[in-house]
């Protein structure tokens, strides 16, 4: 019998990687409380704030710390990502707690970005 709720439920937002990474597509200050209830530790926008009509990265960055989330920006435009992003990238995984959410417009970079780190 199909399920609906099930179906619902499958469609998650935060789509995990890894045991470390998770991705998703553009996050909502709403949002952090479910983050920390994922556990998630450190937060990584790739997304460049003029794709964004609200929620630019430092309203995220403001409201990440009531919920004790570390937040970067490491934003670039589709199809732009260069090795420097990918070495940010890097350097902030290797100096932060996981797990970590990496997040965009659509999720495709962020994904994108997880597989290049």
């Amino acid at each position: 019998m199909f399920n609906l709720l099930q179906l619902f439920k499958s469609k998650s937002k935060f789509q995990k990687h890894s045991s470390n990474f998770y991705f998703s597509a553009a996050i909502s200050t709403e949002d952090l409380k479910k983050l920390q209830n994922l556990n998630i530790k450190t937060i990584i926008s790739c997304v460049p704030d003029s794709e964004l009509s609200n929620n630019t990265f430092s309203e995220i960055h403001h409201k990440s710390n009531k919920y004790k989330l570390k937040s970067y920006h490491i934003p670039f435009s589709p199809g732009q990502m260069t090795q420097d992003h990918i070495d940010k990238a890097r350097e902030i995984t290797k100096n932060n707690s996981s797990p970590f959410l990496f997040y965009c417009r659509s999720g495709r970079r962020a994904e994108a970005i997880i597989n290049k780190i």
